[in-house]
């Protein structure tokens, strides 16, 4: 089975042959698409360096040390986010649609873990002076841990199991990237 980095790899390759170059290129002097072009082309780089962030952070495993944990994990989350934009464009540029990800998705989770341990930091109760939400973040060396304080002033202990969550996200990438492997018409996508 293709990684993810062999997946995008082919899409480089599929995007770069001539035939499909073509459908982006001037035949008369100017470009049919650039704008198209231009985002295909940043969102592949994006994809790229993402995926090669996460797949490092999969092999180097967690750290001992504990405050290059929270390093990691935030490192991680900012990757992800970065490869779902990256996906994302793809998916819409190549297939010609939006990315069929369910609500209790990996991907979905993976965003809402993200929401919760980096932008949910300060609730927008009150533009003019917002209100903590998340009072404490631990981090173990296969999940972390997040404290948050509801409206009602009630703490909301969650624990996330990173490493479940991240093979389902990784397989729900996988199996995206192999859809727009099989729209490019490659011989390489898994059947």
């Amino acid at each position: 089975m293709m990684t993810v980095l062999d997946q995008v790899g082919e899409i480089r390759r599929c995007v770069n042959d001539a035939g499909y170059r073509s459908k982006f290129e001037p035949t008369t002097g100017q470009w049919t698409d650039f704008e198209g072009w231009v985002s295909l082309c940043v969102a592949l780089d994006t994809l790229e360096e993402s995926s090669q962030a996460l797949a490092c952070f999969e092999l180097q495993g967690p750290t001992a040390y504990l405050s290059l944990r929270y390093l990691h994990l935030y490192g991680m989350l900012q990757a992800a986010m970065l490869q779902q934009w990256a996906v994302a464009r793809l998916f819409h540029a190549l297939v010609g649609n939006e990315l069929p990800n369910k609500p209790d998705s990996g991907w979905n989770r993976l965003r809402d873990a993200y929401a919760m341990a980096v932008t949910d930091l300060m609730s927008e109760k009150d533009a003019g002076s917002p209100q903590p939400r998340v009072s404490q973040i631990v981090v173990t060396e296969d999940r972390f841990g997040i404290i948050a304080w509801d409206k009602g002033g009630e703490s909301l202990p969650q624990h996330i199991d990173l490493a479940a969550l991240l093979h389902e996200y990784k397989d729900e990438v996988a199996a995206h990237l192999n859809a727009v492997l099989k729209e490019m018409g490659s011989a390489r996508a898994a059947r």
